[in-house]
C-alpha cells in the first residue's frame, strides 16, 4: 500500500527550486530519477509506480498522477525496454484510470476519450469508469520510439488536466523524469520524488 509523503508543499517547492538553480542553466530541461522510477539496464526493463491523487496538486480539483498534471513532467524511457506500471488510486474521493495514448493538442483536448484510443490496448481495468479509491492495477508493454501521454480516461479527467507525458527514445541508458520548464518557473510544488 502506498502512503502519501508528508513533506510540506512549501518545503518541497523550495527544494525543487534550489535543485533547479544548481543543476541546470536557464531554460534547460531538468531531469532526475525519482524513487518511483526503477531502471534495470541489464534486463532492459523499467518499473514505474504511479499513484492517482498523490497529493493536493490537483488539476482543477480533479486529480493528478504522482502529483503532476497538464504535461508538467515527461517520463523518458529507453526504446525497446519492458515497461511495468504499478498503478494505484490513493485518493479518497475520485475514481481514476490510466491509459497510454498518443499526444493530443493541449489547446483542443477531447471532452472524453474511448478505450479504443489506448496505444496497443495499454490501459488499466475499466478505463472509462475508472478504478475506485484504494484500487490497484498493473500495466505492461514494450516501449516503442515516440511521444505518448499517460492519462486518466475516466469521465472528463483528460480535459480537466489529469495527464503527463511519456517519451520513448533510442540511446537512453535508463529511465528518468524531466520537468517542464514552465512548471518550474511558475513555482509549482513538487510532486512525488
Amino acid at each position: 500500500m502506498i502512503s502519501r509523503r508528508t513533506i510540506p508543499p512549501a518545503l518541497a517547492s523550495l527544494a525543487l527550486a534550489a535543485f533547479c538553480l544548481v543543476a541546470a542553466p536557464a531554460h534547460a530541461a531538468i531531469s532526475l530519477v525519482p524513487t518511483w522510477i526503477k531502471s534495470d539496464p541489464g534486463s532492459k526493463s523499467v518499473r514505474l509506480d504511479v499513484a492517482a491523487d498523490w497529493n493536493d496538486n490537483n488539476a482543477t480539483g480533479c486529480g493528478n498522477l504522482n502529483g503532476y498534471f497538464r504535461g508538467s513532467v515527461t517520463i523518458l524511457i529507453p526504446e525497446g525496454w519492458r515497461v511495468t506500471i504499478d498503478y494505484h488510486v490513493i485518493g479518497d474521493r475520485h475514481r481514476h484510470s490510466l491509459m497510454l495514448t498518443r499526444p493530443y493538442d493541449p489547446k483542443n483536448l477531447p471532452l472524453r476519450v474511448s478505450e479504443a484510443e489506448a496505444v496497443d490496448g495499454v490501459h488499466s481495468r475499466s478505463p472509462i469508469e475508472g478504478l475506485a479509491p484504494g484500487d490497484n492495477d498493473q500495466l505492461q508493454f514494450t516501449s516503442k520510439t515516440g511521444s505518448y501521454w499517460l492519462i486518466s480516461a475516466k469521465g472528463t479527467d483528460l480535459i480537466a488536466g489529469v495527464w503527463i507525458k511519456l517519451d520513448v527514445k533510442d540511446g537512453l541508458g535508463k529511465a528518468e523524469l524531466q520537468f517542464n520548464d514552465d512548471w518550474v518557473r511558475r513555482g509549482h510544488p513538487a510532486g512525488r520524488m
